[in-house]
């Protein structure tokens, strides 16, 4: 056994020694410095640098002197409707269109639209109104509208009020 004094004194002992390695203790600052560096200078190797991505390469066009834009008036197409089927009026022309010959008349149709276009000087890509009066069926107001789409007008308008001016 030990005697009572001597465990204190050795208590007393491992407190003092332990304060004294304490005090001794501390970050050794030399290797974290080169560890830190290290680590920077990995992450500037392997960093990949990207360009701003609101950048996008164009090519505009110089600055040019605009020449004045012409409003094409549109060329308005009238449709009434009849008891033999319908009647179109473009202009002056009144083309009529029969139920038995929907083919025939709308291929005159088709020549007198591009009589016209030409006589006005017009292109297909010219705006076009298309006027229906209530009267007229929906199967006449399709093949039309088919029509002028085939064609290659691209600008067709309905005129959605029942009054024809």
């Amino acid at each position: 056994m030990i005697p009572s004094g001597k465990i204190e004194e050795l208590v007393l002992d491992d407190i003092t020694n332990d304060k004294k390695t304490l005090a001794n203790l501390g970050i050794r600052l030399a290797p974290l410095i080169d560890v830190i560096f290290q680590l920077l200078i990995f992450f500037f190797i392997s960093a990949q640098f990207r360009p701003q991505e609101a950048f996008l390469p164009l090519g505009l066009p110089t600055a040019q002197a605009a020449a004045p834009t012409a409003v094409v008036e549109p060329l308005v197409i009238y449709a009434f409707g009849s008891n033999s089927g319908c009647e179109i009026q473009i202009d002056e022309e009144i083309i009529n269109i029969t139920t038995g010959n929907v083919e025939r008349d709308l291929t005159d149709f088709v020549e007198k639209l591009t009589n016209i276009l030409k006589q006005q000087k017009r292109l297909l890509s010219d705006p076009l109104i298309l006027v229906f009066d209530d009267e007229v069926q929906w199967d006449y107001v399709a093949k039309i509208y088919n029509l002028l789409y085939g064609l290659g007008a691209s600008d067709i308008t309905f005129r959605l009020n029942s009054e024809i001016q």
